[in-house]
């Protein structure tokens, strides 16, 4: 289970002759995998899509991956989606016949490596909506 954290070196030392890094506590830590549901990873060949509204502007990345409780995501940088934010207007396009409205919260914003312009959103879903019963 990989996991993600910043932090700052404190001290370095040499102890037999092996170099040793003392490092600060981190302030927070992403467990990029911990699930006890089954996790389907979307392949490069899905169309499925992501489109979330914020501050009245509409943001589309493709999906990739879905679970029963949440999912993950990635968009272009510059959008001012953060983590701990909870979104209302979601619209998952899984194929051209089957579109889901959710509220998602937002529960971390990881940079993509292989793709610097990219950043993932891993999502939980809050709830999923009818069409006709999207909150307001």
């Amino acid at each position: 289970m990989p996991i993600v954290f910043k932090t700052r070196v404190i001290a370095i030392k040499v102890v037999d002759g092996l170099t040793l890094y003392e490092c600060a506590i981190p302030d927070e830590k992403t467990y990029e995998q911990q699930r006890a549901q089954f996790q389907l990873e979307l392949g490069a060949a899905s169309r499925a899509e992501a489109s979330i509204t914020k501050e009245g502007k509409r943001y589309r990345g493709k999906i990739s991956d879905i679970s029963e409780l949440g999912a993950a995501f990635r968009l272009c940088r510059g959008h001012p989606i953060e983590k701990g934010d909870c979104i209302h207007h979601v619209e998952f396009n899984l194929t051209s016949e089957i579109k889901i409205q959710l509220k998602i919260e937002i529960m971390n914003v990881l940079d993509v490596t292989k793709a610097p312009n990219l950043q993932q959103l891993g999502v939980r879903f809050l709830g999923i909506y009818q069409p006709q019963t999207l909150p307001p």
